[in-house]
């Protein structure tokens, strides 16, 4: 529903303590600061783009070649990960329920529960390894080391089709937007707080520009 996609949204955004971040994007522990894989040559403006960015593009699950992470890890998106598979969770019980719901009410439903589950959504193994990927990407041009697609696939050989879903996160990205304009031609955006519209928008912007810059989508 409409509200479930705004919450959903907020959640993203993680203004408050519901995600352990306060309303400027810190965290709201200190002895944590300093897990949060984020360069010091960020503005303030930025990092919270670069912190929404990141946390959005969780939502890409890339398929990985299987072994352990060898790769540095961070606080705000391992929270991140524990939000995600928590509303995966919920997705799948629903799922589920609906579909007992449905079938014929005798004990045969559960063996067709069974080979439905097979294809069912909500069941695969969540990883935020995008994530990871492009922070790294959007940080390597303010630290004066701009990187390349050649580059994050050496440092990230795991990410076998990695351009295939980095484009894929800049797609959800662009979607977020157009449904913000759609409820605005709607008449519900004053549902939507002009702040989360706006942050939205300009790490969108953020986004683009640095996909332009990499040569990952054509430049305008």
């Amino acid at each position: 529903s409409e509200m479930c996609i705004r919450d959903r949204l907020e959640t993203m955004r993680g203004e408050g303590t519901l995600f352990g971040l306060g309303d400027d994007f810190t965290p709201t522990t200190p002895d944590f600061s300093s897990l949060t894989s984020l360069s010091s040559s960020l503005s303030k403006e930025n990092r919270q783009k670069v912190l929404l960015i990141s946390r959005l593009f969780c939502v890409v699950n890339p398929s990985i070649r299987p072994g352990p992470w060898q790769h540095s890890h961070d606080y705000d998106l391992s929270q991140m990960h524990c939000i995600i598979e928590a509303i995966q969770s919920s997705f799948r019980n629903l799922y589920d329920a609906c579909i007992l719901a449905a079938l014929p009410k005798d004990s045969s439903r559960f063996s067709l529960v069974s080979l439905l589950r097979r294809n069912a959504p909500f069941r695969g193994t969540l990883n935020i390894g995008l994530g990871y990927v492009i922070r790294d990407m959007i940080q390597s041009s303010v630290t004066n080391h701009p990187t390349s697609i050649e580059n994050l696939l050496k440092k990230y050989p795991e990410f076998e089709m990695m351009e295939h879903y980095l484009k894929r996160g800049h797609l959800v990205f662009d979607s977020i937007v157009k449904v913000f304009e759609y409820f605005k031609k709607k008449g519900n955006a004053n549902d939507y707080p002009l702040s989360l519209v706006e942050q939205y928008q300009q790490a969108y912007n953020y986004l683009h520009n640095e996909f332009k810059r990499i040569a990952l989508i054509k430049a305008d």
